[in-house]
C-alpha cells in the first residue's frame, strides 16, 4: 500500500510539474537547444547539449581547449609544441590534431567554422586550409591541397551527426602558399575554430524523431568582424540573436572619401555587413559598431547615417574609437576635429591614461590640453606655437635636440605661450656654420623663424635632421646668393656615416636662382639645385616653395645623385617630394637624376606627390625608381 501511494504521489507531482511547464510556455516561442564551442574563452551552458573541443599535445594526449583564450595558430598560440608563434613562410604547413566530443545526453549535429583574424599585412590572403577527417597524431604526412582562407568566420564542414558519448577526430592543416611574395614579410594572422552544434533527429517523442528536424545553429557568444580602410579600422559585433552564418565586413576603398581642411575632417564611407557573402538586411537586430581613428587627439562632432544624425555615439580617447549601434548599414559619415597635422610625424605614449606627447604638430589646439607636462619648466619636451595661413599651430619637440634660429639682431629670445626658449641667432650668410656644428649629432630639429637667410655657401647637412620653418612659407626664405664650381647647391644632403641619414625639409621658401657676383650681369647661375640628395642620404621635402628662375637649360630644383662615397662604395640616392610649388625654366627642370660614375650598379630614387610646376600639376612618371608618382603617405624607402 505504501508503495502504491508513493507511486501515485509521484505521478501527481509529475503531472502538476508538466502542467506548470505548459502554462509557462503559453505565449512564448519554441527555441531549440543549441551549443557552440570555440578555443577563445566560451562558456558552454545549454542544458544537456554539451560539446567539447579537444586538441592533442606533444605526448598525443587530447586536452580540452574549449575555454582557452589563445588561438590555435597565431600570436601566443595554444599550439606550444608546434611553434607557438607560428612564423609563417612560403611553403610552410602547420597541423593541429583535434577532436569534438559529445559530452551531453542528447544526440547532436555540428559544423566547424574557421575563425581568421587579419592582424597585419593581409597575410591571410596567401594562406590555405584543409580539414582531414578521422586523422589522429602523425597521420598527416604532407600537404596535399586546400581551400582559400577569408577574413572572419567561414563554415568549413557540412552537418556532421555525433551520438551521445561519441568523439570525432580530425586534423586542421594551415598552409602558406609557395608563391607568396615579399609584400607579406612580417605579416601576421591568427587562426581559430568555432564548433556550432544543435539537436539532431535521433531521440523520439510520442510520435517520431522529427520534432527537432528544424533545429538551427546559433552562436552563443557574439562574434566580431572587422575591416581596415586607410588609417581607420571598423568593427561590428554580431550578437547571439543574429542569424547564424559566416559574417564579414565590406568597406569598398573606392567608396571612401576623406577630406581635411585646417583640422576639420569629414570621412564618408559605405560599410556593409555580409552573411555568407550577402548583405544583411534590416531585421530588428541591433549591431554594435566601433570605428577606430588614427590617434586620440580629436573631437568628434557628428556621425551621420543616411544623412541622419546618430545620437547614441560615444568616443573613447584611450582606444580612440567611436561607438554606436545600428540595425542597418551604409552610408555613414563621421565629422571630427583632427588636431594633428597628419603629414607631420606623431609620437606619444599612454601611461595610466595619461598621454605624453614627444613629437608632433597640432592645428588650432594647444597640445598641453592633452599633456600638461609640456608646460613644465623641466619638461624634456616643449610645445611652441606659431601662425601659418592665419591658423595657430603648435609643434612638440625634444628640448635637448631642438634649435630655434633667426638672424634678426633685434630678436634675442623666443617667447611663446608656454614659456621662454633658448634662441640661436646666426649672422647673415652663416647658416652653414650652424649646420656644420650640428653634423656630429645623431639627430636635431632646426626651426627657422620668419626671416630671410642669404647664404653664400652651400648648406651641407651630413647628419639626420629636420629643418622646419615656423610660420607662413613665404616668410622663411633661404636664398642662395652666390655659387662657384665647388659651391653649388643650396642644401646638400650627404651622409658620412655607415647608415643613411634621414633629412626632412618642411615649410620653407628656397630660392636657388643666385647671381654670380663675379659677373653681376650673369643671371644664369651655376649648375646647382635647391636640394640635393647624394651619398648615404634619404631626403623628404614637404610644403616647399622652390624657385630656380634661370635661363640656363641645365638648372634644376632637385638633384638626386647616385654616386660613390669617399671609400669608393656604390651608393643609391633617395628623395621624396610632397605638396611643393616649383618655379623653373620648364617642367624638365624639376629634377635631375644622375648615376654618377657607376651607372651599372647605383640607382636614383625620386618619389613625388602633389608637385605644382609653373602653376601646373607635375605628372611625370618615368618608372624604374626614377621620377615615380606616389599616393600620399603610401610609400616607403627601398
Amino acid at each position: 500500500m505504501t508503495k502504491t501511494k508513493t507511486t501515485k504521489r509521484a505521478l501527481m507531482l509529475s503531472a502538476m510539474s508538466l502542467l506548470m511547464c505548459v502554462s509557462m510556455l503559453i505565449g512564448t516561442t519554441f527555441a531549440w537547444f543549441t551549443d557552440s564551442v570555440t578555443s577563445t574563452a566560451n562558456k558552454i551552458k545549454a542544458g544537456n547539449l554539451d560539446i567539447q573541443l579537444l586538441m592533442a599535445d606533444s605526448t598525443n594526449t587530447y586536452n580540452d581547449i574549449s575555454d582557452s583564450t589563445k588561438p590555435i595558430f597565431g600570436i601566443g598560440s595554444i599550439a606550444q609544441d608546434n611553434n607557438a608563434e607560428t612564423l609563417w613562410e612560403p611553403g610552410k604547413t602547420q597541423v593541429a590534431y583535434l577532436a569534438i566530443k559529445n559530452n551531453g545526453n542528447l544526440a547532436l549535429k555540428y559544423k566547424v567554422a574557421l575563425d581568421v583574424e587579419n592582424v597585419y599585412k593581409n597575410l591571410y590572403k596567401v594562406m590555405e586550409y584543409d580539414i582531414i577527417a578521422d586523422a589522429k597524431p602523425d597521420s598527416v604526412k604532407k600537404w596535399e591541397s586546400g581551400n582559400s582562407v577569408v577574413e572572419g568566420m567561414q563554415i568549413i564542414t557540412t552537418d556532421v551527426p555525433l551520438a551521445v558519448g561519441a568523439t570525432h577526430y580530425f586534423a586542421l592543416a594551415i598552409h602558406m602558399n609557395e608563391e607568396a611574395g615579399n609584400d607579406y614579410q612580417t605579416g601576421q594572422v591568427n587562426f581559430d575554430l568555432t564548433v556550432l552544434a544543435t539537436q539532431d533527429t535521433v531521440e523520439s517523442d510520442s510520435f517520431n524523431n522529427q520534432y527537432d528536424k528544424d533545429a538551427t545553429y546559433s552562436l552563443i557568444e557574439p562574434s566580431l568582424v572587422s575591416a581596415v580602410f586607410g588609417d581607420y579600422k571598423a568593427e561590428v559585433e554580431v550578437p547571439a540573436g543574429a542569424p547564424g552564418g559566416n559574417y564579414s565586413l565590406d568597406i569598398p576603398e573606392d567608396k571612401v572619401e576623406i577630406t581635411n581642411n585646417a583640422g576639420k575632417t569629414s570621412m564618408k564611407f559605405d560599410m556593409s555587413l555580409l552573411n555568407n557573402g550577402n548583405k544583411v538586411s534590416p531585421s530588428g537586430v541591433e549591431y554594435s559598431v566601433t570605428i577606430q581613428l588614427p590617434h586620440p587627439f580629436v573631437k568628434v562632432e557628428e556621425i551621420l547615417h543616411n544623412g541622419v544624425p546618430v545620437n547614441n555615439f560615444s568616443f573613447n580617447a584611450d582606444t580612440h574609437t567611436i561607438s554606436f549601434t545600428t540595425t542597418n548599414f551604409s552610408p555613414f559619415e563621421v565629422k571630427y576635429n583632427d588636431y594633428v597635422d597628419s603629414s607631420f610625424p606623431l609620437e606619444y605614449t599612454n601611461e595610466n591614461d595619461q598621454y605624453h606627447i614627444t613629437k608632433g604638430m597640432f592645428v588650432g589646439k594647444n597640445p598641453v590640453d592633452f599633456d600638461a607636462t609640456l608646460k613644465a619648466a623641466d619638461s624634456k619636451y616643449i610645445a611652441v606655437d606659431f601662425v601659418k595661413d592665419g591658423v595657430k599651430y603648435y609643434v612638440v619637440s625634444e628640448r635637448a635636440t631642438t634649435v630655434f634660429v633667426t638672424n634678426n639682431a633685434s630678436v634675442t629670445q623666443l617667447v611663446r605661450e608656454n614659456g621662454t626658449y633658448d634662441l640661436t641667432r646666426v649672422e647673415s650668410g652663416k647658416l652653414y656654420t650652424l649646420f656644420s656644428s650640428l653634423s656630429g649629432n645623431d639627430f636635431n630639429t632646426v626651426y627657422l623663424l620668419p626671416d630671410t637667410y642669404n647664404e653664400g655657401t652651400t648648406l651641407n647637412v651630413s647628419s639626420s635632421m629636420d629643418i622646419i620653418g615656423l610660420g607662413d612659407t613665404d616668410e622663411i626664405k633661404v636664398v642662395k646668393a652666390y655659387s662657384t664650381g665647388s659651391n653649388q647647391h643650396l642644401f646638400n644632403c650627404a651622409g658620412k656615416k655607415s647608415d643613411y641619414i634621414q633629412v626632412t625639409l618642411r615649410n620653407l621658401y628656397l630660392d636657388a636662382s643666385e647671381y654670380n657676383f663675379k659677373k653681376p650681369t650673369d643671371k644664369w647661375g651655376r649648375d646647382n639645385a635647391a636640394v640635393q640628395s647624394i651619398r648615404k642620404s634619404k631626403v623628404k621635402c614637404y610644403d616647399l616653395n622652390v624657385v630656380k628662375n634661370t635661363n640656363k637649360s641645365d638648372q634644376y630644383a632637385f638633384y638626386v645623385n647616385a654616386n660613390n662615397d669617399a671609400n669608393g662604395a656604390y651608393q643609391d640616392a633617395y628623395m621624396y617630394v610632397e605638396n611643393c610649388n616649383v618655379t623653373v625654366r620648364n617642367t624638365s627642370n624639376v629634377v635631375s637624376c644622375l648615376n654618377g660614375k657607376y651607372p651599372q650598379t647605383t640607382k636614383w630614387h625620386f618619389y613625388h606627390f602633389g608637385i605644382t610646376c609653373n602653376g601646373v600639376l607635375y605628372t611625370t612618371n618615368s618608372g624604374n625608381n626614377k621620377n615615380v608618382i606616389m599616393d600620399a603617405n603610401d610609400w616607403t624607402w627601398n
